[in-house]
């Protein structure tokens, strides 16, 4: 995770895009430009194999926001009904939500090395 941040931070700032012809280009307000693969190369490789972590993440994070909304709404839904709310049910959902928290935090805990930090 380190070296990700370190490469990033070193890199060409965004915005960048793919050229239509093999290489990528920065875009900026003045002049679009190719990017330098020495300069940027260990970057876009570091990205790209750490892709597929990422986005599993980014997935588990998104089921883990889904499943909380939907706790919120259902419970919302419930006072504003005023039914009462059965603490087997909440117990459920909080479990449900705690479930998708905790696998999103388990993928960050076998993928990345931060260093012994909790």
């Amino acid at each position: 995770m380190d070296d990700l941040e370190r490469l990033e931070i070193e890199a060409q700032p965004p915005p960048w895009q793919h050229d239509g012809a093999g290489g990528m280009a920065m875009d900026d307000p003045y002049d679009a430009h190719l990017l330098d693969d020495a300069e940027n190369g260990d970057f876009v490789a570091a990205m790209r194999n750490a892709a597929p972590v990422l986005l599993r993440y980014l997935r588990a994070m998104h089921d883990w926001d889904v499943a909380m909304r939907r706790f919120e709404a259902e419970q919302k839904a419930l006072e504003a009904s005023g039914q009462r709310i059965e603490m087997a049910w909440a117990i459920e959902q909080c479990d449900i939500v705690q479930r998708k928290l905790d696998a999103a935090t388990q993928i960050l805990r076998e993928e990345f090395d931060f260093g012994g930090e909790s």
